[in-house]
């Protein structure tokens, strides 16, 4: 009797605990969704009082517009995984950026409306100094709890405070400093400012380093992970890896053809740091990261050689030939439409060799199966079921498999 009742007594602790716990969800889900409204009002108003200010939208406006996509996945992985702390990580972020817009939207709107804002310049100043620590916050803390809002081993402990202390000292002094302006923000000098609080400046060298230090202990989480952690960071690394270039690219860009596409690249890169998180964190189709990024190497290296081989074959041949003739041009996209479909198979093959080991694999052992199949003339049907079996366990990898042979019909 007394097992009985201790028995119904736990299960309904049980009960209790888990109604709890849904409460607790229901509760975070509505501050997300709350969260969420409240930013994208915010991501709004700050292109229509810029446009009200008379303003260009582009490209003051591109970290903003960039930033939002922080808000979208935050709020998403907040209603998913609520207690996953990377939601609300990726939520302050694009906050804070969506309150830098609209902060400076409004210090446009009185400075081109002069009497409309009391101290437009204030307006700026505190946006400015929201948006610097917003992006450490995407470099360092997100980076380091990356993938499931915990440290990857108790020794990172350290960094985590010495990025939390560095970031909060920057957010309480930013608004004493002696000027507002950067990150594609006209200068202004600052009504607030205390000298005192040049002080600061240095410790974003520290926040540089934690950035680092960050990614550090990101390298090494990959190294030691396996199976859904491995596929989660291999998202977020190639994502990482695809901004860094963008970013580069962008600014051979500004050199060649202005700041707008380059401005464009930029923020396109960059976008794709929360995009890869999202995907990472929800676990939506982690196995097609092999694929994605073979594929993106593979058409990256083609593009590459086919270019060089194109401009090399204009130049010589612009040397050797009449300066009014095109057949270097021609000859050239010639020897490039020859040479893709070749260059594309070997390239491809090279990587899938590195990236996408398996499926490289796979592909060899069913050539060599196939081979035999057409080779040999007299197949033995043991050594044939045998070999069949062996191809399927190494390309297909069931638990468990079977062959079964219909038997003559009388």
């Amino acid at each position: 009797m007394n097992s009985g009742h201790g028995g119904a007594a736990a299960r309904d602790g049980r009960a209790t605990s888990n109604d709890d716990a849904s409460r607790v969800d229901r509760r975070v889900r509505t501050i997300a969704l709350v969260a969420f409204a409240a930013t994208t009002c915010l991501a709004v108003a700050g292109p229509v009082l810029t446009l009200l200010a008379g303003e260009p939208l582009w490209p003051s406006t591109a970290a903003t517009t960039a930033m939002y996509v922080f808000v979208v996945v935050g709020a998403l992985i907040a209603f998913r995984r609520p207690r996953n702390p990377i939601g609300w990580l990726c939520l302050v972020v694009g906050a804070a950026f969506a309150l830098e817009g609209a902060l400076w939207a409004v210090a446009f709107y009185g400075f081109a409306h002069p009497g409309s804002v009391p101290l437009p310049e204030v307006w700026a100043v505190l946006g400015d100094a929201i948006v610097m620590p917003g992006g450490f916050l995407a470099a360092t803390l997100l980076i380091l709890l990356f993938p499931d809002g915990r440290l990857p081993s108790p020794g990172w402990r350290w960094l985590a405070w010495l990025t939390t202390v560095l970031l909060v000292i920057n957010l309480l002094a930013g608004p004493f400093l002696p000027t507002a302006g950067g990150w594609g923000r006209p200068p202004i000098p600052n009504p607030m400012a205390v000298a005192a609080a040049e002080w600061v400046e240095p410790t974003v060298f520290g926040l540089f380093g934690c950035v680092i230090a960050s990614v550090v202990a990101l390298v090494r989480r990959l190294r030691r992970s396996r199976g859904i952690e491995r596929l989660q960071l291999r998202w977020l690394a190639a994502a990482g890896v695809a901004a860094v270039l963008s970013w580069l690219i962008a600014i051979l860009l500004s050199v060649l053809v202005g700041d707008d596409v380059a401005v464009v690249v930029a923020v396109a890169g960059f976008s794709l740091v929360p995009i890869a998180i999202g995907v990472a964190v929800a676990r939506y189709r982690l196995f097609e990261i092999d694929r994605l990024i073979s594929r993106t190497v593979t058409y990256a290296a083609v593009v590459a050689v086919l270019a060089a081989v194109y401009v090399a074959g204009v130049l010589v041949l612009g040397t050797l030939l009449p300066r009014q003739s095109d057949l270097g041009v021609a000859a050239s996209t010639l020897a490039v439409a020859a040479l893709f479909l070749p260059l594309r198979r070997r390239v491809q093959q090279a990587v899938e060799r590195r990236f996408n080991r398996s499926r490289y694999d796979a592909e060899r052992e069913l050539e060599r199966f196939a081979g035999r199949l057409r080779d040999e003339l007299d197949l033995d049907l043991d050594s044939l079921t045998d070999d069949l079996l062996g191809v399927v366990a190494t390309t297909v990898q069931p638990s468990r498999a079977g062959l079964w042979i219909r038997g003559p019909t009388s």
